[in-house]
């Protein structure tokens, strides 16, 4: 409604979504605010004008409406803006608008013939919208806890809609890429093969003698030590901290992991120190053939004993 429109009698009827979708002035929000949503440029950008208690007069700020706020954007937006519409006819009319823009801002650009428009809109339209979706969780502090699982599962289900939408050459060239990423935040592993009570001895002895801290995350020591996948919800890999001294560690790796290859590269990016990371060539040096072995040197012997 407009602006210097009062609300009449029915005003107050109809799930929150539906008052956002029409701009109804209501004071029915779960945050006690009195006010309505609008889409003021029609463009899936809705702002909240607020009101007194009475919608008798609308708050200073909501004079120059296009300085508030925007609360909801992107595919939430125009969710809520189609409420009620068939489902697939919202996805389908989302990514299509989507994808119209994309094109038409590149219309234009001078190596457009090598280029295809619609692998390059697919490649980062989910990242797209999933920032849109963080900046619009102030909608969820007018929602009642209903509504808004309602919003939530629309919106992981259009995430999932994407995915059959992405062409085949997009899908793989993100899974390429989400392994680069994979290798980069999980460095090289020690290649000794390690049986599971193997694994648990030495972890175990490890923390024991006061060479790693019992908070090591297990899976992140069988990564280092054994080359077994972390779960996904405790990705990614930190180097496990050496509680020990640098010697000690120098004895640990020579001691266990002689033949390793790399051996000195793979314990400088699987381990740090006093959190920081620690020097490769200063950890292969610090000892020699004729340094007397640490004092803990007989602990270290028995941990793969």
């Amino acid at each position: 409604m407009d602006k210097d429109k009062k609300p009449g009698a029915g005003f107050e009827t109809g799930g929150l979504i539906e008052r956002i979708s029409g701009s109804t002035l209501s004071s029915a929000w779960k945050n006690g605010k009195a006010g309505q949503f609008k889409d003021l440029e029609d463009n899936c950008c809705y702002r909240f004008l607020e009101t007194d208690g009475h919608y008798m007069a609308y708050k200073e700020e909501a004079g120059q409406p296009h300085t508030l706020p925007v609360v909801i954007c992107g595919f939430c937006a125009y969710l809520i803006k189609k409420w009620g519409k068939d489902t697939l006819a919202i996805y389908n009319g989302y990514l299509d608008m989507r994808l119209g823009e994309y094109r038409e801002r590149h219309r234009n650009d001078a190596g457009l013939p090598f280029r295809n428009l619609e692998e390059e809109f697919y490649s980062r339209h989910r990242t797209d919208e999933e920032e849109l979706f963080r900046q619009s969780q102030g909608l969820f502090e007018y929602l009642g806890d209903s509504e808004a699982e309602i919003i939530r599962s629309y919106m992981d289900n259009y995430f999932r809609y994407i995915e059959t939408k992405t062409p085949v050459r997009v899908k793989e060239a993100q899974k390429q890429d989400n392994q680069d990423k994979d290798n980069i935040n999980h460095p090289p592993c020690f290649s000794r093969i390690f049986t599971a009570t193997e694994q648990e001895q030495l972890y175990t002895g490890l923390v024991k003698g006061g060479f790693i801290s019992a908070g090591t995350p297990y899976s992140h020591f069988c990564y280092a030590f054994g080359g077994m996948a972390i779960p996904g919800e405790e990705k990614p890999f930190s180097p496990l901290q050496w509680t020990g001294t640098v010697k000690e560690l120098h004895y640990f790796i020579s001691r266990h992991f002689p033949k390793e290859i790399n051996q000195w590269l793979k314990a400088a990016q699987c381990f740090t120190k006093d959190n920081k990371p620690i020097n490769k060539k200063s950890l292969s040096t610090a000892m020699d053939k004729y340094d007397n072995p640490p004092e803990s040197s007989a602990v270290i012997d028995r941990l793969l004993s």
